[in-house]
């Protein structure tokens, strides 16, 4: 029977000393998010964030920019908040409508400000292993392993899914930690022959059911990442309730690494606005 990866409890561990460094600062950091469009689980997610910033007391600011919004007036607000003092952190909520390219958004942002850390700068410093900002998703992944004093140097790591939310973080990530990494992506043949061999299996893919028992080998470390939603509520990649007896540690379809995700942005908010007043140590 496997032990359950608490993202919910560690999440809130990192949101209480983020709390007590805001309290350190002259002002609060401040951090906004960018929604293009009215799509309802962005903006649910976006409200998950603003609920937890305003406990820490991180100030929030919401901006819905309308669907059919140009990429030039897309990069004009970007540009305004860039240059805005009082803004310490950007976010960009996805996904994009098509004709507005996330890659160009990427670079739009100061890497100083790139909560997300998808700025190309930033992305190199994690490959040289020595980032201040790193993709939420991906760091919350490690520092879960991590709390639960799972051994990581040496071990062999499947990656389900190359995003650059997730996939491509943790590969480098992992490489740091001096483990063996595999990446699977839909063009993979027999993703099945990578999973059975995985010490620690990664799921980020977004397809109900992905992973089942006959998937994975006994004691294995899964992490689900990729959710999806239809009529009969949440579902992971990793069907839970086949694996979590043959898994050794498993990370529960919500409460894994949903929260460690908007604690980890959280936490990236105060770096941004530390590093701003020269107070980062």
């Amino acid at each position: 029977m496997a032990e359950i990866l608490n993202g919910t409890k560690l999440a809130k561990k990192i949101n209480n000393n983020t709390a007590k460094e805001v309290k350190k600062l002259s002002k609060k950091p401040n951090l906004v998010a960018i929604q293009v469009g009215k799509n309802e689980e962005s903006s649910l997610y976006i409200w998950t964030k603003a609920g937890k910033a305003s406990e820490i007391g991180i100030r929030f600011k919401h901006l819905i920019l309308k669907e059919n919004t140009s990429l030039k007036k897309m990069l004009k607000v970007i540009k305004e908040l860039n240059e805005d003092n009082d803004v310490d952190g950007i976010m960009v909520q996805l996904p994009l409508p098509k004709h507005i390219d996330p890659k160009i958004i990427a670079e739009a942002i100061i890497p100083s400000k790139d909560v997300d850390a998808f700025h190309p700068l930033n992305k190199g410093l994690l490959d040289m292993g020595s980032a201040n900002l790193i993709p939420p998703t991906a760091l919350g992944v490690i520092e879960l392993l991590k709390e639960y004093k799972i051994d990581l140097q040496g071990k062999y790591i499947v990656i389900l899914g190359t995003g650059e939310i997730s996939g491509k973080p943790l590969a480098k990530l992992f490489i740091n930690e001096k483990c063996t990494v595999t990446m699977c992506n839909k063009n993979t043949e027999d993703i099945y022959a990578f999973t059975k061999n995985a010490d620690i299996l990664i799921s980020a893919v977004g397809q109900k059911d992905l992973i089942t028992n006959k998937d994975i080998k006994k004691d294995a470390v899964v992490i689900n990442i990729g959710i999806t939603k239809d009529l009969d509520g949440l579902h992971g990649d990793v069907n839970y309730e086949k694996v979590w007896n043959k898994a050794s540690y498993i990370t529960p379809t919500t409460g894994g690494t949903g929260p460690m995700t908007v604690a980890i942005l959280l936490r990236n908010t105060l770096e941004c606005a530390k590093a701003k007043n020269g107070t980062k140590k």
